[in-house]
């Protein structure tokens, strides 16, 4: 995930003293309005349909998204990261590109389970890194969940 930042004002500083802060003590959240939602139906306890929709909002590139994925759970009032299930192979995501089109949608079909088993019942959210990439070959990315529940 990159996250790029600039100050137009020209005199203020973004951080206090010029010192930018540790990585991981910092949790920023930028807001680009790409009229993106991501929703989820056919849910089971072993995988799900992943719909994410655009509509609303010019964009001047291409829309699109990666294979991975991953699901977190909310539990005592904050999302926490499941851990994948043992496998004595080495898992990798393939390489293809799910193109989101303007006032469109994509639907991706989601095996959790040779990644994460059975989910058990609960309150979950599946997280997607979707891109959008420019003419000029430059890139801006941004993380979106769907929530759901399973029973």
């Amino acid at each position: 995930f990159t996250l790029s930042a600039c100050n137009t004002s020209g005199s203020e500083s973004l951080y206090e003293e010029d010192v930018l802060p540790d990585e991981d003590t910092v949790e920023a959240e930028i807001d680009l309005d790409w009229g993106l939602e991501l929703s989820v139906d056919n849910i089971s306890t072993t995988g799900l349909t992943l719909t994410i929709e655009q509509s609303g909002v010019e964009i001047n590139g291409e829309l699109w998204t990666g294979s991975p994925y991953w699901i977190e759970l909310y539990k005592d009032g904050e999302w926490k990261s499941i851990e994948e299930t043992p496998s004595e192979y080495e898992r990798a995501w393939t390489m293809e590109a799910h193109i989101i089109p303007l006032n469109g949608k994509t639907e991706m079909d989601v095996n959790i389970e040779w990644l994460y088993g059975e989910l058990p019942a609960g309150h979950y959210r599946i997280g997607k890194d979707i891109s959008v990439s420019y003419a000029a070959g430059n890139r801006d990315s941004q993380i979106l969940y769907a929530e759901f529940d399973i029973q």
